[in-house]
């Protein structure tokens, strides 16, 4: 699955897709209020690694994975 959105919009579609409709039961999941996922999902913060991390394992997916999804900008450049 390639995301060409936005990180947020790359994100919120991830939560959407793993059954989280609402985002107040996945924040609960990932230890954050409410409003911060609001945050990421509008691309206002980019999230903390430790907070990366545990969406990753929320979602079932590796950390590579996950960041290859929501910020592919980060990989640009590197060796598959």
């Amino acid at each position: 699955m390639t995301n060409t959105g936005s990180p947020g919009e790359s994100l919120k579609n991830l939560r959407v897709t793993a059954g989280y409709r609402y985002g107040t039961h996945f924040a609960k999941r990932i230890d954050v209020r409410q409003h911060e996922l609001w945050r990421y999902e509008n691309n206002r913060v980019r999230p903390s690694l430790p907070v990366v991390c545990r969406m990753a394992t929320v979602l079932g997916m590796s950390l590579d994975e996950f960041v290859g999804q929501v910020f592919p900008s980060l990989l640009e450049g590197q060796q598959q």
